[in-house]
């Protein structure tokens, strides 16, 4: 079904918070005498037994931050750095402040932020454990970019995971070692 939108029922996009889905329908809903048109997505879930809809206001999309899935090619090129560890300066040592920063980079909608974001927490919890804040951000970060690499490399989301973590996994291979300091 064609509509005068911006998206069409099964558009691949990403809500800069949710991560990756398809849009499934589009719904009228009226409040009073107000008629608005929301995208109804379908959000790509770690197991099919968490899958979530979420409805995004047709006219607020772009602000809200909604986009179309990257091309498989630009994506890859955006997790590349994954390869890479992070150099000294781009670990904040306060751990308040790299939470707000982390944070931030994750609400950006921009697979690049998220990338380093999801990087430095990776390298930060290989050199000591994060704490549960650190962990729920990095989990959430794994999840935006597995959700998004699964719907533009027609995989399963745990495929995509995965791949993301083997380019992790070789970062901790090849680097130098940035010790974190830690602040309580």
């Amino acid at each position: 079904m064609e509509t005068s939108a911006a998206y069409f029922i099964g558009s691949k996009v990403v809500h800069p918070h949710h991560g990756a889905g398809t849009i499934v329908g589009i719904q009228e809903k009226s409040i009073g005498d107000t008629t608005h048109r929301y995208y109804v997505i379908r959000m790509q879930a770690m197991d099919r037994t968490h899958a979530m809809e979420l409805m995004v206001p047709v006219r607020r999309a772009a602000e809200l931050g909604l986009r179309p899935v990257s091309r498989l090619s630009r994506l890859r090129l955006s997790l590349a750095p994954c390869c890479h560890p992070p150099e000294e300066g781009e670990i904040i040592k306060d751990y308040r402040a790299r939470q707000a920063a982390v944070t931030e980079q994750l609400k950006s909608g921009s697979t690049e932020k998220v990338t380093d974001a999801v990087r430095v927490l990776y390298y930060v919890n290989s050199r000591r454990r994060l704490g549960m804040v650190d962990s729920r951000l990095l989990d959430r970060g794994m999840n935006i970019l597995a959700s998004e690499l699964a719907l533009a490399s027609s995989q399963e989301i745990e495929e995509a995971r995965q791949e993301i973590e083997q380019l992790l996994a070789h970062m901790l291979e090849s680097g130098p070692d940035v010790e974190p300091e830690t602040t309580a």
